[in-house]
């Protein structure tokens, strides 16, 4: 073979190989490149709850009205003269109004409080402090949720403070999944309003001892209801003078007393209703013998009218009864401490058995109440005194 030839061979063979190391040269960067992209560190994240307070930053540009009736239309084509309010959109049972920049929510407000409707605007409420939550295994971490969009009156205040109960996923750099349940403040106020009482009665009280083993059915009966709203705990138990010894319970056992089928450290459970006779038998004991009450109640329809008698009738044979009526509040706004409040729709209507003084007449009432509030809206209340 030629030299020449050989020297070309050669060259090749270089230019070969120089080739190739290019390749496995760029091959190696790239799989360095893919190996630094593909070391993703995976979150392990548990959930954990935590309390969170805030304040409501700012609103947004929508209002909800709900239920949705057509007589409040005349409402928002003079609120839209007024440019208040810019489109309507009806959605099932929900008017969702978009309003301008310079809306007054306050003023559209209480032009809606002629309504029955509820009326919500789109709050934006910031979480500027830290949540320490807590994990099922008692171990804490601070994070911070930022803001959440809620569903506020929109007469609720900016800068109004917001408590709420806040559930999420939470890792060591991370949080997600964020639940958010504002919390209601509770004030208590007194509103005037009138009560609606209804047919529904109920009765509760005590049966002396010696009367214990009485027939339900005539209770039943005199109430005009079934036997199954009669509802009655008998107590067979005597309470003695004193706890009894190991002899002294033997000894009781021993005499075998017909009347006697159980027998405690210091109490005897009879089928007798013969104070004397136990007292006679157990006279050793002492002479302090407590004989308790069984308790009776029930609930049943009647006409007013009747009520009387039948009260007359139950105190024959029942001791501290009290008897109560079934009676409605309504109630569409509350003043706290000066400051008005609406009331939700399913919160305003509100049942509760009175005893028969606080229920009789149909005249406006003083009651006392307890208001769960969140922003200006009342989402429960409870009645604690009707004057």
């Amino acid at each position: 073979m030629e030299k020449s030839t050989l020297l070309k061979i050669f060259v090749v063979l270089i230019a070969v190989i120089f080739v190739i190391g290019m390749f496995n040269y760029f091959e190696k960067e790239e799989v360095k490149k893919l190996g630094a992209q593909s070391l993703v560190v995976v979150e392990n994240y548990s959930v954990a709850d935590g309390i969170a307070k805030g304040k409501v930053q700012s609103f947004g540009s929508t209002i909800y009205v709900t239920p949705w009736n057509e007589t409040y239309k005349a409402i928002l084509n003079s609120l839209k003269s007024e440019n208040q309010i810019e489109y309507l959109n009806i959605i099932g049972d929900t008017a969702i109004i978009t309003i301008p920049p310079k809306a007054n929510v306050s003023y559209i407000r209480e032009k809606l409080s002629s309504t029955d409707a509820d009326v919500f605007i789109d709050a934006n409420v910031v979480f500027s402090e830290s949540v320490n939550f807590t994990f099922l295994n008692g171990s804490t971490k601070m994070m911070s949720i930022g803001a959440i969009e809620a569903k506020l009156d929109p007469q609720t205040p900016l800068g109004e403070m917001i408590e709420a109960s806040v559930t999420a996923d939470v890792s060591q750099k991370d949080i997600k999944n964020i639940r958010v349940s504002i919390k209601p403040k509770v004030s208590n106020a007194t509103v005037e309003t009138t009560l609606s009482c209804g047919s529904s009665y109920q009765m509760q009280g005590n049966v002396l001892w010696e009367n214990r083993f009485m027939n339900t059915s005539t209770y039943a009966s005199l109430l005009n209801t079934s036997d199954d709203k009669i509802n009655y705990t008998r107590d067979d138990s005597v309470i003695l003078p004193k706890k009894l010894n190991d002899n002294e319970s033997a000894e009781i056992r021993n005499k075998n007393f017909s009347y006697m089928f159980y027998i405690m450290e210091d109490i005897v459970y009879v089928n007798s209703t013969s104070k004397s006779q136990i007292e006679s038998d157990l006279s050793s004991l002492g002479n302090n013998f407590t004989y308790p009450n069984s308790t009776i109640n029930a609930t049943f329809e009647s006409d007013a009218s009747n009520i009387e008698s039948i009260v007359g009738e139950l105190n024959k044979t029942i001791s501290e009864m009290q008897m109560k009526r079934n009676c409605e509040i309504n109630i569409s706004a509350v003043s706290i401490n000066g400051t008005k409040y609406y009331v939700q729709q399913n919160a305003r209507s509100t049942e509760d058995y009175l005893d028969l003084i606080k229920s009789a007449g149909t005249d406006k009432r003083n009651v006392s109440i307890e208001a769960y509030t969140v922003g200006r809206s009342v989402t429960k209340i409870v009645i604690l005194d009707i004057q």
